[in-house]
């Protein structure tokens, strides 16, 4: 069990959950990624892909699209001398249309749901990604192990109507939360909008504050919510929108974004309608509550920052439609990397300026800074243990050019 352990706290993580030691994480994560596909090859003949399960709805008449297919052009942020794992994200990439459809007769199997349709087929497209599924799998297997059922009962097994399955082993961190869950339930309200038919949410058992703020934060209450305690269920039309998150780990169709950032917005607004009066334009985020990628000299960097009038805030301390209301209004963002910085989503135009411990640089809100149309700039900064240490003569010049540039732009 070490090891899935471990799996466990790198994909739950984002700032959340501690990793084990860097090296057993980046020797983990160079093993894992590949060894998913492989999997899921080798288990092809069970596994009905993206093409397949649109192939399937067509079929059976439920298939139904809301939105055409797009390009997306990526752009190097400004600097030169990019790292890799940001060079290779510029480029063109094709956006597939999203759909959604029904599947029949659908059973779920494991603590960490896997569904299996009424052709002996393991439907992909609902557990996001190869990853996913993996963990899945590995995360029931591991429940099973520690708690085997002494006799089904006791609510191991539910029969539901109609549902989406929105719980998986990686989407406790806030950003998979947002970028592969909350976006799905667009695809969803299209489907009630067209049938009249509201599925159920099924959550995990004991969904954490995050998520139950924004699920009602976009009109969902305990009522709309299974949450899924069993190791073994059916669903009789399970509600399965497309994966929006196609080309790489690091984005999601921008499309995707503006049905969520529009609702979320205008639902952090009646909810805190005075939060934005106390926030400052300026904002850095600070990881002071998380595990690791702390700034170890902090109080350095923020007197630095203060000085050019930016305020030091921890998301933990605000509720979501806060901190909604936060990035909505922003001008500048700095952070370190971490999940913190999803956001961005919420903010317009602003600039964004990412930390990162020189060997741990990942593209993710690079690609989301592109996509929704904001300046972006990052800083490499020395790595102590899980941490970082940022110069602040570097993150100064950077943020006083920055500032510069916006002062241009209003005048």
């Amino acid at each position: 069990m070490g090891i899935l352990n471990e799996f466990n706290s790198i994909y739950k993580d984002e700032g959340i959950v501690t990793a084990g030691s860097w090296v057993g994480r980046n020797v983990l994560l160079s093993f894992f990624h590949p060894a998913t596909y492989r999997l899921v090859d080798a288990l092809s003949p069970l596994v009905l892909d993206r093409n397949e399960i649109e192939e399937r709805f067509q079929i059976n008449g439920s298939i139904e699209y809301y939105d055409r297919e797009r390009e997306v052009e990526i752009e190097l942020p400004a600097g030169e001398d990019h790292v890799e794992t940001i060079a290779k994200r510029s480029g063109t990439y094709k956006i597939s249309k999203p759909f959604v459809g029904l599947l029949y007769d659908v059973d779920l199997f494991g603590a960490y749901p896997i569904p299996v349709d009424n052709q002996n087929k393991l439907a992909l497209e609902t557990v996001v990604s190869p990853e996913v599924l993996t963990l899945n799998i590995a995360g029931s297997v591991g429940e099973f192990i520690i708690n085997p059922p002494k006799k089904i009962s006791n609510g191991s097994t539910a029969a539901i109507d109609s549902a989406v399955l929105l719980y998986n082993q990686w989407n406790s961190g806030y950003y998979h939360w947002t970028v592969e869950t909350l976006n799905r339930l667009e695809g969803v309200e299209k489907y009630t909008y067209r049938t009249g038919e509201q599925p159920k949410l099924i959550v995990g058992p004991d969904p954490n504050r995050f998520q139950l703020e924004t699920l009602e934060l976009l009109g969902y209450d305990e009522e709309d919510l299974i949450r899924w305690n069993q190791r073994q269920g059916s669903v009789d039309r399970l509600v399965v929108p497309s994966v929006r998150r196609e080309y790489n780990l690091g984005s999601v169709s921008p499309i995707a974004y503006q049905w969520l950032r529009d609702r979320m917005r205008k639902a952090a607004r009646e909810e805190a309608p005075d939060a934005t009066e106390k926030f400052s334009k300026r904002v850095y985020i600070s990881r002071e509550d998380a595990p690791r990628r702390q700034i170890v000299n902090e109080n350095e960097i923020v007197n630095t920052l203060e000085e050019h009038g930016f305020k030091k805030y921890v998301l933990s301390d605000h509720s979501v439609a806060e901190n909604i209301q936060l990035f909505e209004q922003s001008d500048v963002i700095v952070a370190p990397h971490g999940a913190g910085l999803t956001d961005i989503i919420y903010a317009t135009d602003t600039t964004v300026i990412e930390l990162f411990r020189s060997n741990d640089v990942r593209p993710t809100y690079y690609v989301l800074s592109e996509h929704l149309n904001h300046r972006y700039r990052y800083l490499l900064c020395e790595y102590e243990g899980p941490n970082l240490k940022v110069d602040p003569d570097e993150l100064e010049s950077i943020v006083v050019e920055e500032l510069r540039l916006e002062e241009l732009s209003v005048s």
